[in-house]
């Protein structure tokens, strides 16, 4: 059974929705995305009889949950990143607004810098976090709440000016200094809707490493999505670079790892995953 089979339509997505759906089975840096498998049977055949014509189709369980849950969690980033609900949360805590007046900026919603990020950034650390998770053999309450704090981030970004993330050159010290903010701001805005304590310990400690904070303050779950935040930042396109090699981001996690800045034996366990990936593939 082709995916056009599927009756994903009857879900009356939208197209950003539909896009995020179709780009399921792209191919990721762990080779396709992979979710449990059924443990009975993966993979189905009806018959169907018409003028004693029969025709067999497979029928594959495992790509309609793999589209179910990105569909689903598609939902779950959308209903927060929306500008009502995103105003709400700023009304909710007046810490946004000093925190931006820090940085000599005003509330100012781009919501744009969200669905840009999506796909090349979001998911892709979802993913990497995951096969990290796996590998370190995380309880499904720890991986839950790992792909969940991975999903979100980068939610902060949604109040820094779009011209500085999209900024095809390095950024100036003034410039760094609005970015710095995004974690927290996350934090800040995400508080207001009542999120998990553990998700909200990612999106505010994930960048701990870059001002040399110690890191053993910071969950484990937080560490790991910090790696895969550095990993897909070097391994995908940017405005202002072109995408690395795994080999050459390792050493870069690697220097990091040596400086004491993010766990070894996570930087290990996302070297394995890679590994263990092209081996099946």
């Amino acid at each position: 059974m082709t995916d056009s089979s599927i009756q994903i339509s009857n879900l009356q997505l939208t197209p950003t929705q539909q896009a995020s759906l179709n780009a399921a089975f792209m191919p990721n840096k762990f080779g396709s995305n992979v979710i449990a498998s059924n443990p009975i049977k993966d993979t189905y055949e009806f018959s169907s009889s018409n003028n004693k014509k029969v025709e067999k189709k497979s029928f594959n369980i495992g790509e309609v949950r793999q589209k179910l849950e990105k569909y689903f969690q598609y939902k779950q980033f959308q209903s927060l990143a929306n500008e009502k609900d995103i105003q709400c949360m700023i009304v909710a805590n007046p810490e946004i607004k000093t925190i931006l007046g820090s940085v000599g900026l005003k509330p100012r919603i781009y919501l744009n810098n969200l669905y840009n990020l999506y796909d090349a950034h979001f998911m892709d650390t979802v993913s990497v976090a995951k096969e990290i998770g796996k590998n370190l053999n995380l309880s499904q309450k720890d991986m839950k709440t790992l792909e969940k704090g991975a999903l979100f981030h980068d939610f902060g970004k949604v109040l820094i000016p779009e011209e500085i993330l999209e900024k095809p050159a390095a950024l100036t010290p003034e410039e760094r200094k609005i970015v710095s903010k995004h974690a927290v701001l996350g934090y800040e805005l995400l508080k207001t809707t009542g999120m998990e304590p553990e998700v909200l310990e990612i999106v505010k400690n994930h960048h701990k490493y870059k001002y040399n904070l110690p890191q053993d303050e910071s969950s484990k779950l937080s560490q790991i999505v910090t790696v895969s935040d550095i990993y897909s930042a070097l391994t995908t396109d940017r405005a202002y670079k072109k995408a690395m090699p795994h080999e050459q981001a390792m050493k870069i996690l690697d220097k990091l790892s040596d400086e004491g800045k993010v766990d070894e034996n996570i930087v290990k366990a996302l070297d394995s995953a890679y590994v263990a990936s092209r081996a099946a593939a």
